[in-house]
């Protein structure tokens, strides 16, 4: 798919150098045949049709046998040809700057940290939750991703730990990875009750430290991707069971 975008991009630079090539000729052009500029650039603001400017700009007046009539304007060929120079190179540069985007976005490389939490107490209630489903939905989840480039830095594991608050080794060594360059810049976790139980704690880390570090955010579970949807991090539930989970 880069080698796609790249293709497109030369192509469309190729085609907007050539362009300029035009533009450059147009804009060598002897005196005598850049009359019709001069005219176009003395009447540009006018608010009143004269005789004297009738004279200089219409070539022929046909008034046809139903009354109606057709103008046929002086520099009428030369002005047409100018404005579509204009527009073709304002599309090239358009489409230019939109592939050149797409492909930089596609560059962006998520240096990305799997998250898993399981507490004491979660071991006994649900297998879905243990730290090998978990472990397999998040590494089968960024796998199966094929338009971005997700490169999996380590796998957080807090195996033990409760959700209601964040003095935990997995995720205090993601934090201190987040501050490192070119480290982690994305997390991804099974879904928020994994990531934490406390609302106030877990809205400051969604709504204030991740974005203020550049960090993605991705819930699977609840298809939450603060990158992707920004908009949904502002409406998000933390789901609450027993206080000590």
């Amino acid at each position: 798919m880069k080698q796609k975008y790249d293709s497109e991009i030369n192509e469309l630079e190729e085609s907007i150098e050539q362009l300029k090539q035009e533009e450059n000729e147009a804009h060598h052009l002897e005196e005598k045949n850049l009359i019709w500029m001069k005219q176009f650039e003395d009447n540009y603001n006018i608010k009143e049709l004269t005789r004297d400017l009738l004279t200089s700009l219409v070539e022929i007046i046909y008034i046809n046998a139903d009354k109606s009539v057709n103008i046929q304007f002086k520099y009428q060929d030369e002005f047409k040809k100018a404005s579509n120079l204009l527009s073709r190179q304002n599309k090239y540069t358009e489409q230019v700057s939109k592939m050149i985007n797409i492909n930089r976005k596609e560059k962006r490389v998520w240096n990305t940290a799997l998250y898993i939490r399981l507490s004491q107490d979660d071991k006994d209630k649900s297998v879905s939750n243990s730290i090998i489903n978990q472990k397999k939905l998040l590494n089968d989840y960024v796998s199966q991703i094929n338009d971005e480039d997700f490169s999996v830095i380590d796998n957080y594991i807090d195996d033990g730990y409760t959700g209601t608050d964040f003095n935990r080794p997995a995720f205090k060594r993601m934090m201190h990875d987040m501050s490192s360059p070119a480290r982690v810049n994305c997390i991804v976790v099974k879904d928020l009750s994994r990531f934490g139980r406390e609302h106030i704690d877990v809205d400051n880390y969604l709504e204030r430290i991740f974005p203020l570090l550049g960090i993605r955010f991705i819930s699977v579970m609840q298809n939450l991707d603060s990158f992707k949807n920004p908009e949904k991090m502002n409406s998000i539930e933390i789901p609450f069971l027993e206080p000590y989970q």
